[in-house]
């Protein structure tokens, strides 16, 4: 299955999700998601670093590191980051 590679798309709908129900964990992951696969950094820190905030769940480390594991494609620094989350 070939991937759609609609990120804005995508960054819209879960940032309405969000507006909705702020506590929506996955949707502010596969925002950051999103975000990072833009190249927006920043946007998808600020989302990963929000999912950490309080007292995360394994599984919430885990997406958080995903964030940083794509953003580390640029930014080489990240992946020490995603692999101190897992």
């Amino acid at each position: 299955m070939q991937a759609l590679k609609r990120h804005r798309d995508a960054v819209q709908a879960f940032s309405k999700a969000l507006k909705n129900k702020p506590d929506y964990h996955d949707a502010r992951a596969l925002r950051g998601l999103a975000y990072a696969q833009l190249g927006e950094r920043e946007l998808a820190h600020e989302d990963a670093d929000s999912l950490l905030d309080g007292n995360p769940t394994p599984y919430i480390h885990y997406q958080a590191a995903r964030i940083y594991a794509v953003t580390s494609h640029k930014h080489p620094a990240d992946a020490k980051y995603a692999l101190g989350m897992l």
